[in-house]
Formats: C-alpha cells, sequence, structure tokens
C-alpha cells in the first residue's frame, strides 16, 4: 500500500487512486449511498463492523496494486458517539468507545526520532553479533506508519507518556503499542 496514491477531488465527489503497478487510475465515488446495496458484517480485531463492500472491477484493481488478492470496504464512523473529554480544562480530542476506522488503532500515530535510531542500534548489534543471518537493515520512522514523529526525549519515552500536548491542544494516549503497525517497504525504482 505504500505505494499507492491518492488524490481527493471534493468538488467532483471522487476518490483518485494511482499505483506503479497499475495501468489505469482508479476513481471511486465518494457517495455513500452508491453502496448500500452491497453491505456486509465482519468481524475484525474481536469487534463487528457493518461495511460497504466495493464492486468487483475496484477490488481487483487493488489486488493488481499490491499484489495479492484483497477487496476494498468502506467503513462509516459518522454514526459513532464521538465525546469531548476535559483534562485539566483543556479539550481533548478522544473517542471514549474506542470505536475508530479499523485502519489504525488511534487515530494519531506516534513515534520518536530516538527510539527509531536505537532500534537501527539494536539491529546493527545484533548482525554484529551473528544473531542475525540478514544483512543490516536501517529502519526508517516512516516503516511504521506516523503521522506524528516526535524529537528530543530518551528513546521510548513515549511508550510512558498518558497524554501530550500540542500547541494549547492535549491529546490522551490510547495505546503505546506501535510495533505491530510496522511495515515492509519495497521499492519498485
Amino acid at each position: 500500500m505504500g505505494f499507492v496514491s491518492t488524490l481527493i477531488d471534493l468538488s467532483q465527489g471522487i476518490l483518485f487512486v494511482e499505483s506503479p503497478c497499475c495501468k489505469e487510475r482508479l476513481q471511486i465515488t465518494l457517495e455513500s449511498n452508491v453502496y448500500e446495496d452491497a453491505i456486509e458484517d465482519i468481524e475484525l480485531y474481536g469487534q463487528r463492523y457493518e461495511v460497504y463492500s466495493y464492486d468487483n472491477e475496484t477490488n481487483a484493481w487493488f489486488s493488481e496494486a499490491i499484489g495479492r488478492t484483497c477487496s476494498l470496504l468502506r467503513y462509516s464512523s459518522f454514526n459513532q458517539d464521538f465525546m469531548l473529554k476535559k483534562i485539566k480544562g483543556a479539550a481533548t480530542c478522544r473517542d471514549m468507545k474506542n470505536k475508530l476506522n479499523f485502519a489504525n488503532e488511534a487515530q494519531f500515530l506516534l513515534v520518536s526520532e530516538e527510539s527509531v535510531c536505537d532500534l537501527n542500534r539494536r539491529l546493527s548489534s545484533d548482525v554484529q553479533k551473528g544473531i542475525s543471518g540478514k544483512a543490516m537493515v536501517q529502519v526508517s520512522a516512516s516503516r511504521f506508519r506516523p503521522n506524528l514523529v516526535v524529537s528530543g526525549g530518551r528513546p521510548y519515552a513515549e511508550d510512558g507518556w498518558r497524554y501530550i500536548r500540542i500547541g494549547n491542544k492535549h491529546f490522551s494516549v490510547s495505546s503505546n503499542n506501535l510495533l505491530y503497525g510496522m511495515i515492509e517497504q519495497i521499492s519498485y525504482y
């Protein structure tokens, strides 16, 4: 999925999707009522979701783009109850019932540069000690798919954080385990 690029045209209500593995650019309408006849119930990570399934052409495009058979499903969380929690007088954006879209465990994924550097140091040490038979691989922060990368602390300091503040906004931390989200990046170039 790292090489699938997207562009949303709100004026047309279309999501454009491209991949170097596909000849054609895919167009997906953003209107939810188009898929009302294709409702499915799925279970993911122990939770049940009602999702809309896309047509065979869309699923074939994504299967070609990522190199394995898959289906594109759409989950709309707009009916979910989202609450605003107060922390010492400051508003915090958090879904109190943990009902997020199933793409990620949280709305924001955070990793520190120091943690990634320490991981690379440990990987290098394992290679030098002969623990790993593979050649040294440098891991970048992007392998964890974060939308926030911080610096200036000790390695893994973020694992103990309960809240973070960005400007005057406070966010509570819902999970401290980002390693499961590490993705394998490949290059077509």
